[in-house]
């Protein structure tokens, strides 16, 4: 039987995605994770390696690409060119030793990365990352999750189906805004709890969306400290007054890119009944930041 052209090579195969996902896994199983667990338990020397001294956890739709580019104009901070690694999200299979080597122009300066979804983890999998990088600093920035589940909406059901906004039928907004995919990524105190569960709280420093836009310098000053780096005084070289977005399927990044559209009307009493809960929840042990989105 000849390949069908439109689905390449594995076109004709059944089942082709479980058996393509089931491969990757048997890579996890036989490469990443005995040597990822030998540098862990010390029989590798881990300090020939250049690893990440912090890791921006989060969350999805909340400004980390503006993040990532603030922290990357930082001179004695490094970031790959590349965000979003995903290496504990489905990449370990590339080994510990190509997670170090994005690192590797680092020279002087602390080497980071930012993956909105390592917020989501489990305790298990963070453990894992501890062993690996203990002394990880955290960086969580959160959103309204009102807002963040309407821009993860917008931009899963919108932007990289080609759609325009008021092409997708409320009932597909409605059931995103209520699929574990969406709850989980706004669901902060969880998050929270399961990383502050593994690493020291004061390893984690948490902030609002709010205050890219309200005040902005202000935010960076205090991820700067956190950090143990030097704060600024000449904020000309970084884009801190730019709206920047991720590109569709992780293309180029857009600066200046005019804010996301208002949720419609309609939909909003559906979305602020359901995220109600988290937000209160919040609340109870973050005020500072949760009890400005309460009703």
């Amino acid at each position: 039987m000849e390949p069908v052209e439109s689905g390449g090579r594995w076109a004709w195969v059944p089942g082709r995605r479980l058996i393509k996902r089931l491969a990757r896994s048997a890579r996890l199983r036989l490469y990443a994770n005995p040597v990822r667990q030998l540098y862990e338990r010390g029989v590798l020397d881990r300090n020939r390696l250049t690893w990440p001294q912090f890791l921006g956890i989060g969350a999805p739709k909340a400004g980390t690409t503006w993040l990532h580019h603030n922290l990357a104009a930082h001179p004695n901070l490094y970031l790959p060119d590349r965000k979003e690694l995903h290496f504990f999200t489905g990449h370990q299979y590339r080994g510990v030793r190509w997670y170090a080597r994005q690192f590797s122009a680092a020279g002087d300066r602390m080497p980071g990365e930012i993956t909105p979804g390592y917020a989501t983890l489990p305790a298990a999998e963070i453990a894992g990352i501890r062993r690996l990088l203990p002394d990880a600093r955290l960086l969580l920035l959160v959103r309204n999750p009102v807002d963040r589940a309407w821009s993860h909406a917008v931009m899963k059901l919108a932007r990289e189906t080609g759609r325009a906004i008021d092409e997708v039928p409320d009932a597909e907004y409605i059931a995103h805004f209520r699929g574990e995919h969406s709850m989980q990524r706004g669901d902060y105190r969880r998050m929270i709890s399961t990383w502050t569960s593994v690493f020291p709280s004061e390893r984690l420093w948490v902030w609002s969306f709010d205050d890219i836009i309200n005040n902005p310098q202000r935010l960076l000053t205090s991820a700067f400290r956190h950090l143990g780096v030097d704060e600024v005084t000449d904020w000309s070289g970084f884009p801190y007054a730019q709206v920047i977005d991720r590109g569709v399927h992780g293309g180029t990044d857009v600066f200046d890119k005019s804010p996301g559209p208002d949720i419609p009307e309609r939909l909003r009493p559906a979305l602020e009944d359901l995220l109600l809960p988290q937000i209160e929840q919040l609340a109870e042990c973050w005020p500072e930041i949760a009890k400005p989105w309460l009703p």
